[in-house]
């Protein structure tokens, strides 16, 4: 038809939709990023210390407020990972500036972080803070630099247990700040840590289990037990607390999401499940009188349990923190009104598009459509005396048809390239899990295509013509039986693409016995395929369906 797409025109789409792509993907972050519950802590007073930002929060058992620490009011402008208090009130805590990467951020999230080399910059460390005066003086000078989250207690004693989770080791530092024995043989991403009269317990999580160890300077380490907590479709534990008869469990999905609380025998069996929403996103865990709080991160609220009967109460809050997760609720709720406004606006652009460039190629097919004229000779005579011939498929779908014999033993190939990272690095599955899903969808889409291709076939009968669809339907009909469009050639409910078969043998055979066939606009024959639901159409639009509906689905999710 000889028409093209201006290529400023199609830049400019390419770019609004990238940017429409960047935005969405910006301020979705930035609702991610708002101060969110996190950890929490019992002080020695036993109040309870809940962290959210750059802000600590101490109440009582009962959310009676009691201080309001802000790092800035130290001097410090920001923070990661744990915190935890020395015997006498002392807070120990992380202090950094330091902005990760893009990749930094995604090898966290999918858990795939190697050993982080990175210096320390100026005024980055530990720190130990006299809380009611607001003062910090730096803890230790050997100690690891942290871009990421860890986990450390602190015991009667004060020497501090670091879990050093995408390093995989813990390391003991004793009172004055000094590291004094390493643990990193068996462990896989440590998290949470407790410590119990000489043991130290680590839930060494992706080794999926509760690993107790000698706490002791000499013999740091030495394995007491280990204990595999069985929590139906939640194999990565993250979070514990301990009685003398059972372990109190948050466990985590594959993507680390979704916890649930289970409490299990000193073995790990005789599981019973607690009260929690499904998809509540369950950073840590607190033991208090009765009740068990778990930050929520995902729905921004402190989750109360009863740890006799397991059953939920009502959330935890007090004056102060309500106040606080009701301008981080505000503040995510902007961007995410933002970043949906993003993706409507991206739907809406599309269909406008969509609108106008199939309104702009109806419009031209019908100026190009003209009736078979009278004067196109029908040579009835077909080959070798038959009663009816089929044409060949064009050369193109032959070429395309070649090619795929090769896509069964390239997709294994493939497959087996993209299995040896997991092997290698396990954890690195999630990331391989959408490119190698999306891949396994296209190449499923051609095989579909293609099988659907081999099923049409056109021919001809000495008057009239013959078609069969991707159904196996096999109709033939003369004159104002047969429908035709520049593409398609139909009846009432079967039809075939024109450009699958042979142009000259169309033009030779086919094309004169459409004298008297009734011709149709591109937007007509459409209706004719939706009316009889045909495979092909009904299978696109199932197809895009289903994509949509899945994008909606991961974006609550």
């Amino acid at each position: 038809m000889g028409r093209e797409v201006s290529t400023k025109t199609a830049a400019l789409v390419l770019v609004v939709f990238i940017g429409l792509i960047a935005s969405w993907a910006y301020f979705n972050t930035q609702s991610l990023l708002v101060d969110s519950p996190s950890f929490i802590k019992v002080n020695p007073t036993g109040n309870l210390v809940f962290q959210l930002g750059s802000h600590y929060y101490e109440t009582s058992p009962d959310g009676i407020d009691v201080q309001h620490f802000a790092l800035a009011d130290a001097g410090i402008s920001g923070t990661v990972g744990d915190f935890d208090f020395f015997n006498n009130g002392d807070m120990l805590l992380y202090a950094n500036t330091y902005q990760p990467s893009f990749i930094e951020s995604m090898e966290t999230f999918f858990r795939v972080a190697g050993t982080d080399t990175r210096q320390g910059i100026d005024g980055e460390g530990f720190y130990r803070c006299e809380v009611r005066q607001a003062t910090c003086v730096q803890f230790g000078g050997d100690l690891p630099v942290f871009t990421r989250g860890f986990r450390l207690t602190i015991d009667p004693d004060d020497n501090v247990y670091i879990a050093d989770t995408s390093r995989h080791r813990v390391i003991k530092v004793n009172a004055s700040g000094r590291q004094v024995a390493t643990l990193a043989d068996g462990l896989k991403f440590p998290n949470d840590l407790l410590w119990e009269e000489g043991v130290l317990h680590i839930v060494n999580t992706n080794h999926h289990e509760v690993l107790s160890v000698n706490a002791s300077t000499n013999g740091f380490g030495d394995t007491f037990s280990r204990v595999t907590p069985n929590i139906p479709q939640r194999n990565f534990p993250a979070e514990i607390e301990k009685s003398e008869s059972s372990w109190l469990v948050v466990a985590m999905d594959n993507a680390m999401q979704n916890g649930k609380l289970g409490e299990l025998g000193i073995d790990g069996n005789e599981l019973t499940l607690a009260e929690v929403e499904r998809g509540a996103d369950i950073l840590t865990l607190a033991k208090t009188g009765n009740s068990l709080i778990l930050s929520d991160v995902k729905h921004l609220k402190y989750r109360r349990i009863n740890s006799q009967t397991l059953q939920a109460e009502s959330d935890f809050s007090s004056p102060f923190i309500a106040e606080h997760l009701a301008r981080s609720k505000a503040e995510a709720g902007r961007y995410n009104a933002i970043s949906w406004s993003v993706i409507g606006f991206g739907v809406l652009g599309f269909i406008v598009l969509a609108y106008f460039a199939i309104k702009s190629e109806i419009k031209a097919i019908d100026t190009e459509l003209d009736p078979i004229s009278d004067d196109v000779s029908l040579d009835a005579a077909l080959p070798d005396g038959a009663a009816e011939y089929w044409l060949p498929k064009s050369k193109e779908i032959v070429r395309v048809q070649k090619s795929m014999r090769w896509g069964v033993p390239v997709c294994i190939v493939l497959m087996l390239a993209l299995i040896v990272p997991v092997l290698l690095k396990p954890d690195a599955s999630l990331l391989l899990a959408v490119p190698v899903g999306v891949f396994l969808i296209l190449m499923y889409l051609c095989r579909k295509m293609l099988n659907n291709v081999e099923e049409l076939g056109l021919g001809v009968t000495a008057q009239g013509i013959i078609i069969r669809d991707v159904r196996g339907d096999l109709v033939k009909g003369v004159g104002r039986e047969v429908y035709y469009s520049r593409s398609m050639i139909c009846f009432e409910t079967t039809s075939v693409t024109i450009k699958t078969f042979d142009p000259d043998e169309y033009e030779k055979w086919v094309r004169p016995r459409l004298r008297n066939a009734i011709h149709l606009n591109e937007s007509q024959v459409f209706l004719k395929q939706l009316k009889g639901r045909h495979p092909m159409l009904m299978d696109t639009l199932k197809i895009t369906v289903a994509m949509l509906l899945i994008i909606v689905l991961l974006e609550f999710l």
